[in-house]
Formats: C-alpha cells, sequence, structure tokens
C-alpha cells in the first residue's frame, strides 16, 4: 500500500498453538489450526484500535492523527495464519503533538513524548489557505541574530511507521504480545463454541 511499510508486529499463531496443544485433549490438529486460522480474522480487527492505543501511551500524538495511519493484513504462511501491521511512513505535522504558541514566548512548543514539552526556537503557529494550522520555524542565523522572515519550514515530529517501533523496538514488542496473547485466548474461544455447538 503506498505510504506505508509493514512493520516486524507480525502475530502467528505457532507459540499459541504450541502452548495450546497440551490443554486440548480430544482436539485434533486439524481443528485446532483452523480455529486458529479463524482467529486471526479478529486479530486483524484488534490490530489498529490496539496499536493506535499502545503508541498514545508514549506519544502525546492526537487520537486523530492516527485514525488512518495503521491497518492490517492477514494470511497463512507455511500452514500458520498470521497477521502483519502496516504503518504510515509520512512523518505527523507537530502541532498535532499538543502544538501551542504564545507571541511572547521563544518560540511554539509541543509534547512528543508525553512528559517532555520543548521549546522550538523562533517557530510559530500559522493558519494555512485550506484552514489547517502546522507549526513554522525560521533558519536560525547564529550570533544572536533574529531569525529572517523567510525561508520557512514546516515541523513535523515522528511517523506512526516510527511511533509503533518505539526507540528500540518496544513498542513494536507490546503490541505482538498483546495480539499473540489475544489470539491465543480467540483461538480456545473458538474451540470451546465450536464444542458447544457440536
Amino acid at each position: 500500500m503506498a505510504g506505508r511499510l509493514a512493520t516486524r508486529v507480525r502475530a502467528d499463531n505457532r507459540a499459541a498453538i504450541a502452548r495450546m496443544a497440551a490443554r486440548l485433549d480430544g482436539v485434533s490438529e486439524k481443528a485446532l489450526q483452523k480455529q486458529a486460522a479463524r482467529a486471526m480474522v479478529s486479530v486483524r480487527r484488534k490490530a489498529q484500535p490496539l496499536a493506535k492505543r499502545i503508541v498514545r501511551q508514549t506519544y502525546a500524538v492526537q487520537s486523530s492523527a492516527l485514525s488512518d495511519a495503521f491497518d492490517a493484513a492477514h494470511g497463512v504462511d507455511g500452514g500458520q495464519a498470521f497477521v502483519v501491521l502496516r504503518a504510515r511512513v509520512a512523518p505527523v505535522s507537530l502541532i498535532r503533538f499538543g502544538g501551542r504558541w504564545n507571541k511572547r514566548a521563544a518560540g511554539a512548543t509541543a509534547e512528543i513524548v508525553r512528559g517532555d514539552r520543548k521549546t522550538y526556537e523562533s517557530a510559530f503557529i500559522s493558519v494555512m489557505p485550506n484552514g489547517g494550522r502546522h507549526i513554522f520555524a525560521r533558519a536560525p542565523q547564529g550570533s544572536g541574530k533574529r531569525a529572517p522572515r523567510l525561508p520557512l519550514r514546516r515541523l513535523h515530529g515522528p511517523s506512526a511507521f516510527q511511533m509503533v517501533q518505539g526507540k528500540r523496538g518496544e513498542t513494536a514488542d507490546r503490541v505482538t504480545e498483546e495480539l499473540a496473547a489475544f489470539a491465543a485466548d480467540e483461538t480456545l474461544r473458538l474451540i470451546a463454541a465450536d464444542r458447544k455447538g457440536g
């Protein structure tokens, strides 16, 4: 999909099946694989809101900025069902991270990581002709000189792809762990429902 990259957030059912196999007396491998594959449909639906929630626990990005930032796909590889989460690589406008500006201050401020609000010198908030608001900065001149009015550059924060990865992959790991746990629970639920209905 254009403008997106697949993250390494890939929740498959290999570990879940291995853990459950010993607990499921009377359930054939074929039946187990079938329900695990069905569970991946629910895992795919859960991936986007889960990633959004976990990202916003670390990053102070507006929820609406992530409304279409993620999507997920599920399939089968080597007989094993999987879900892959994909995220936008375009950077998010800095104003979407709680951007503020006071004309008497040194510059606009934003809070990319929760609890760490920073000031961007010579930056200010301006309204575009289409009504969109963004944070712009003037190029610094050094030696205490006042920054010239032009050129301007629009400031951005990290992309959805960068945020779901985290600094050292920890955010992606959390998403993967929660999706894998949900996949196991959903597989067990489907097996129990199948037994009850059968």
